[in-house]
C-alpha cells in the first residue's frame, strides 16, 4: 500500500529509485533492506504523504518519536538518520539540514555479556552438524555471519591451515585470510589481507 502510494505517472516508485541508487552505491542487501523499511516506516508515520513534500521539521518529528515513543537503542536510531538523509540527498536531491538538531537516543548504561571459555564449549557442545561448524568459525575465526555462511570449500586450504575468500560484497576493503592457530583444533587467527578483486 505505501509503495503504490510512492509514485506517479510521470517518476518511477520511490523505493524502486531508492533501491537503484543504492544499488549503485554498492551497498550491501542488508542495508538497503533496512533503509527501505526505515522509509516505509517515516511515511506510514506520517500518514502516507509522499516524502518530497516532507522536511526537517517531520523528519525531526519521527526521530523524537523514535527517540521518546519508541526507545529504540541509539545505533538503530543512527540507522534511521543515515536510512533518511540517504533518501533525501541522492533520491530526492533535497539534502537535509540536520546538524546539531538531532534527537540521540540514550546510550545503554550496562556492560556487554561476556562468556568464559568453558561456557563458550558448553554452548558449542549444544550445536550439532553445519550450526556446529558455523558455530566454530565465527567464534574461533572472528569472521562475520554472512562471510561465514557464504565460504565454499575452494576458500580453505586444509594443508595450509587457512581460510581465505574474495570480496563477494560491500566490505571490499576487508578481505581477508584466517590461519589455523596451534592452540587447539577449529580456532583461526587473522594472518595477513588478500587482496581485493
Amino acid at each position: 500500500m505505501v509503495a503504490s502510494h510512492l509514485s506517479s505517472p510521470s517518476n518511477p516508485k520511490l523505493l524502486t529509485l531508492m533501491r537503484s541508487k543504492l544499488r549503485l552505491g554498492h551497498y550491501s542487501l542488508r542495508t538497503e533492506q533496512a533503509y527501505v523499511g526505515w522509509v516505509i516506516r517515516f511515511v506510514r508515520h506520517h500518514r502516507l504523504r509522499h516524502p518530497a513534500e516532507l522536511g526537517e521539521q517531520e523528519v525531526m518529528a519521527f526521530l523524537r518519536h523514535l527517540e521518546e515513543e519508541r526507545r529504540v537503542a541509539v545505533a538503530t536510531q543512527g540507522q534511521a538518520v543515515a536510512a533518511l538523509l540517504f533518501l533525501y540527498r541522492h533520491v530526492l536531491a533535497r539534502p537535509l539540514r540536520l546538524e546539531g538538531h538531532l534527537p540521540r537516543a540514550r546510550t545503554p548504561t550496562r556492560l556487554p555479556v561476556v562468556l568464559t571459555r568453558s561456557e563458550v564449549a558448553r554452548v558449542l557442545g549444544q550445536l550439532e552438524g553445519g550450526y556446529r561448524l558455523v558455530g566454530t568459525l565465527l567464534y574461533g575465526s572472528g569472521m562475520r555471519l554472512l562471510e561465514c555462511l557464504s565460504l565454499r570449500v575452494k576458500d580453505v586450504d586444509l594443508e595450509r591451515g587457512e581460510a581465505g575468500w574474495p570480496c563477494r560484497g560491500p566490505w571490499t576493503g576487508s578481505c581477508r585470510t584466517r590461519r589455523r592457530s596451534g592452540r587447539g583444533s577449529g580456532s583461526f587467527r587473522r594472518r595477513a589481507p588478500i587482496g581485493t578483486e
